[in-house]
C-alpha cells in the first residue's frame, strides 16, 4: 500500500487540475471567439478590397471609353451612317431596286421583268436575304459596266446567276442576285467592359463598306397650312 502522504499528494493534483481546467475554460472560449471574429473581419476586409479593386478598374475602363469616344466621335459618326445602308435591318430589297435603276441609267440599260422574292433567313450566319431577278437590255459594254459597278452599291449584294445573250448590237442580261439584311443588335456590351480594338481586317472591311455609294433618299419638305375655299360661297 502507498503511504498516506503520497495518496494525499495525488488527490491534491487532481483537484488542482480540475481547478486549472475551470480557470482555462473561459480563456479557451475567448480564444475560439477571437478566431471566429478574426476570420469574419478578414473575410469582410478581403471583400471590401475586392470591391475597391473592381470599382477602380471600372473607373479606369469608363475613363478610357470616354477619352476614346471623344477622340473618334466624328469618325465614328461618318462610318455609322453608311453602314446602316450597307447592311440594313429592313427594306433592303427596296433600296437595291432603287440602286438598280440608278446603275442601269448610268450604263444606258433598260430593266424589265423585275421580281423580288420573300425574305430568306439563314440561322447559321444570322443574316437574311432577298432574291431579285430582272432582265437588263442594252449593249454588251453597258451590261458589263453595270455588273462591274453593282458590288459598289449599298446594300451588300451577291450575284447568283448571270446569263448574257446578244442579237446584233443588242444584248440582254438575265440576272439574279441576293441582297442581304440583318437585325439590329438586341444587347449592348456592359458599360464596364473594356473596349476591344478592331483588327486590321475588321478596319479594312469597315473602310470598304463606308465607300459603297448610298441609295438616293427622298426628303419631303414640310409645307405650311394652306387656306381652304369655303364650299358655301
Amino acid at each position: 500500500m502507498r503511504p498516506p502522504e503520497e495518496k494525499k499528494k495525488n488527490d491534491l493534483s487532481k483537484a488542482d487540475l480540475k481547478a486549472l481546467g475551470k480557470a482555462l475554460l473561459p480563456l479557451f472560449i475567448l480564444v475560439l471567439l477571437g478566431i471566429f471574429v478574426f476570420r469574419n473581419v478578414f473575410t469582410r476586409v478581403s471583400a471590401q478590397k475586392q470591391s475597391l479593386a473592381t470599382a477602380k478598374r471600372d473607373v479606369r475602363v469608363l475613363t478610357e471609353k470616354q477619352e476614346l469616344l471623344a477622340e473618334i466621335s466624328n469618325e465614328a459618326a461618318e462610318l455609322v451612317y453608311p453602314l446602316t445602308f450597307a447592311l440594313p435591318h429592313e427594306n433592303a430589297s427596296l433600296m437595291m431596286l432603287s440602286q438598280l435603276k440608278t446603275l442601269s441609267a448610268q450604263s444606258g440599260l433598260f430593266l424589265a421583268n423585275m421580281k423580288s422574292g420573300p425574305l430568306i433567313p439563314d440561322a447559321k450566319t444570322g443574316l437574311s436575304r432577298h432574291e431579285i431577278q430582272f432582265d437588263a437590255d442594252g449593249d454588251m459594254v453597258g451590261i458589263l459596266s453595270f455588273l462591274e459597278n453593282l458590288p459598289n452599291a449599298a446594300p451588300i449584294s451577291r450575284l447568283e446567276t448571270v446569263s448574257v445573250s446578244s442579237a446584233g448590237a443588242a444584248s440582254r442580261g438575265e440576272i439574279k442576285l441576293s441582297v442581304f439584311t440583318a437585325p439590329l443588335p438586341k444587347t449592348l456590351p456592359a458599360i464596364t467592359e473594356p473596349v476591344r480594338e478592331l483588327t486590321d481586317a475588321e478596319l479594312e472591311t469597315l473602310n470598304q463598306l463606308a465607300t459603297l455609294f448610298l441609295p438616293p433618299l427622298l426628303e419631303v419638305e414640310a409645307q405650311g397650312a394652306s387656306p381652304r375655299a369655303n364650299p358655301f360661297e
